[in-house]
């Protein structure tokens, strides 16, 4: 088999310009073959991920270069099945609140749009 990715993030963001910058990811990410999710409100901090069923990492952590090196967030990690079954159930809840980002969606911005959103990339490490 493959590996399978899924990535929920909210669908509005609590900062016009990280919503912005946050579409190039996005397009990044489709690119990797990578199902991207966007959650409706209310906006949710919370960082969930879990791999293979067997390994957990919860947290507020942000996971940009910015925010690891600057930011002073909790993250923890855990190697215990019933736990990473518990994070992948809430993470599956979330994604069945959630709607599907097409490339598509993407497309379809407008020139300005594109543009606004790659100015807005460019100034990410500093937001």
């Amino acid at each position: 088999g493959g590996v399978e990715i899924d990535v929920v993030t909210p669908e509005t963001l609590d900062h016009k310009l990280l919503q912005w910058a946050a579409r190039s990811e996005q397009e990044t990410t489709l690119d990797a073959g990578a199902r991207v999710w966007l959650s409706r409100p209310p906006f949710d901090h919370a960082k969930l991920m879990t791999v293979d069923g067997a390994w957990a990492l919860i947290g507020s952590g942000n996971w940009d270069m910015r925010s690891l090196r600057l930011n002073f967030e909790y993250v923890c990690e855990f190697y215990d099945e019933g736990f990473a079954k518990t994070v992948d159930d809430l993470i599956d809840a979330r994604i069945a609140r959630s709607r599907r980002l097409g490339r598509e969606e993407l497309s379809r911005r407008s020139l300005p749009t594109k543009l606004r959103d790659g100015a807005a990339h460019l100034l990410q490490p500093y937001l």
